[in-house]
């Protein structure tokens, strides 16, 4: 990847944590992959439902001005709370988080390329991560990678790392 698809990476999560309610902790973008720690909070977590409408619409709202045409997915109401709370649990799900961000990623890629077809290998891979050990051991791995990879000295020269950016400012 180029440094400005790395970019368009980081952009993009900046984005679409907009709407998902899931919260990155740490992210590295390599030459050829990424590397995401990402908090999802459980159904027991979730916002008021005013929070999941007001997201949501927001989120959609802001989708017809980039892109010009109308949502996909209907403005919701609080008053269908059925609808609501089913939204604000595709709001906490990774699997449809990690789909929306593989997707968007590669029809710009492949745009930008004048190419088709998948871009990545396979579906990701994940690890519940449940004690704060294991936690903190792959926020360093990830913020490493680079270093690892003989790109820098130091995660904190490397601009495409969450660390990196964490330096730069």
């Amino acid at each position: 990847f180029s440094d400005a698809d790395k970019e368009y990476g980081f952009k993009l999560l900046r984005y679409l944590c907009d709407y998902f309610l899931i919260e990155v902790i740490s992210a590295a973008w390599m030459g050829n992959h990424f590397h995401l720690v990402v908090y999802a909070p459980g159904p027991d977590e979730l916002p008021p439902l005013e929070v999941i409408v007001k997201r949501h619409n927001g989120y959609y709202k802001a989708m017809k001005k980039i892109f010009k045409f109308g949502p996909r997915t209907p403005v919701i109401s609080l008053e269908n709370q059925t609808q609501c709370q089913e939204i604000a649990l595709k709001m906490i799900d990774i699997s449809r988080f990690m789909s929306a961000y593989q997707r968007q990623f590669t029809c710009i890629y492949n745009e930008t390329r004048n190419r088709t077809g998948q871009l990545w290998g396979g579906r990701f891979k994940s690890v519940i991560l449940e004690r704060i050990n294991a936690l903190a051991a792959c926020v360093t791995y990830v913020e490493l990678n680079p270093v690892r990879a003989g790109l820098k000295n130091s995660p904190a020269d490397y601009n495409f790392t969450t660390w990196g950016r964490y330096c730069r400012s």
